[in-house]
C-alpha cells in the first residue's frame, strides 16, 4: 500500500513521533472558492508508517495556517504549532498546543489548545526545545503593508529577534514570550537577517546538540552553507546568554540548499541531511568530517 500526493497538503509541518506514527499538520489548500478564502489548513493528519494508513483526525487546529513550523517536547508529549501564513498577505504569530497522550494506533486521539502567541508574526524561522522545557524561536521574515503611489504593497522583511517561552508553567495561556533582539547582539551576529534555515536537534556523547543548517540570508540574497552551534546559558531555569558559533561541520557546495531540505536523522556517531536536491550527506559527529553518501 502507497500514500498517494493528494492525500498529504503541500508546506504542512511534518513531526515523526517515533518508528511507526507520524502527523502533517496544517498545510495549503489545493483549491481555493474565492480570492478571500483562508488559503491555509487547520487539519492534523496521523501517519502510520507500517501500515502505510492515513486518518484525519477529528481534532483540527484553531487557526488554519501553512508553512507552519512544529516542534515535538517528547518528555512533555506535546507538539506546539508556531507561526506561518493564515492566506498569501496575512503571517501569523499563533502558538497552539496539541497534547498527544492519547495518541495510539487504536485511539488516534489528541487535544489542541491556544497558548500565548509570539510578539511577531513569522515565516522561514528556526525552533528548538531546551531541556524540552523552553522553546526558542528565532531568526525568520515577516511582512507589512506600505501605502506607496496611492497603492498597498506587501513587503517582506527579516525578523531580527529571538523569542523564548517557558512550556512547563501550568499558566501557559497567562506565560508571555519573552524577546531578545539580534541587531547589535555580537553573539547573535551570525543570523542576522536569516531565514528558511533547518534547526537540528540530537543528543551525542549525553549532550544535548542544537545545529542550524544552511539558510538564506534576507538582505544578500545569499545561501548558505554553513552550520552555526547554538549554544545557551540558562542556570536555574533563568535565561542568561544565547550565542552562535560556526561548527567545525559544512555542508558541501554540491548540497548547499535553502528550502529544498528534507529531514536529518541521528544513526549512532553520524547526523545524515536529506535534501530536495536527492542529496543525502553524512556528517561523523566524532571527526567533524563528512561525505556525500548518494
Amino acid at each position: 500500500m502507497s500514500i498517494s500526493p493528494k492525500e498529504l497538503p503541500d508546506f504542512s509541518s511534518f513531526v515523526c513521533l517515533d518508528s511507526r506514527n507520524a502527523l502533517f499538520i496544517g498545510g495549503q489548500k489545493a483549491k481555493l472558492a474565492s480570492d478571500d478564502e483562508e488559503l491555509g489548513l487547520n487539519t492534523i493528519i496521523h501517519v502510520d508508517l507500517l501500515k502505510i494508513q492515513v486518518t484525519y483526525l477529528q481534532e483540527n487546529l484553531a487557526y488554519p495556517r501553512l508553512k507552519i513550523k512544529s516542534i515535538h517536547c517528547k518528555n512533555q508529549s506535546k507538539i506546539y504549532v508556531i507561526g506561518g501564513y493564515h492566506n498569501q498577505v496575512q503571517m501569523s504569530n499563533k502558538v497552539e498546543m496539541l497534547d498527544i497522550r492519547r495518541l495510539n494506533n487504536k485511539e488516534k486521539s489528541l487535544t489542541v489548545r491556544t497558548v500565548s502567541s509570539l510578539n511577531q508574526p513569522r515565516a522561514g524561522f528556526g525552533v528548538c526545545s531546551i531541556k524540552d522545557r523552553y522553546l526558542y524561536v528565532f531568526g525568520g521574515y515577516s511582512i507589512k503593508s506600505l501605502r506607496q503611489s496611492g497603492a498597498q504593497l506587501d513587503t517582506l522583511f527579516p525578523v531580527n529577534t529571538i523569542e523564548r517561552l517557558e512550556t512547563t508553567t501550568e499558566l501557559q495561556a497567562q506565560q508571555k514570550w519573552s524577546k531578545i533582539d539580534i541587531n547589535g547582539n555580537y553573539n547573535c551576529s551570525l543570523i542576522n537577517n536569516m531565514m528558511q534555515f533547518k534547526v537540528c536537534q540530537f543528543t551525542h556523547q549525553r549532550e544535548e546538540r542544537v545545529l542550524i543548517l544552511g539558510g538564506e540570508n534576507f538582505t544578500e540574497g545569499q545561501i548558505s552553507n554553513q552550520i552555526l552551534e547554538i549554544k545557551i546559558k540558562e542556570p536555574n531555569g533563568i535565561f542568561e546568554e544565547i550565542s552562535f558559533e560556526k561548527s567545525e561541520l559544512q555542508i558541501s557546495s554540491d548540497t548547499i540548499f535553502q528550502q529544498g531540505f528534507i529531514q536529518t536523522i541521528k544513526i549512532d556517531n553520524y547526523l545524515y541531511m536529506m535534501t530536495g536536491y536527492r542529496h543525502i550527506e553524512a556528517f561523523d559527529l566524532n571527526t567533524s568530517k563528512n561525505n556525500i553518501v548518494c
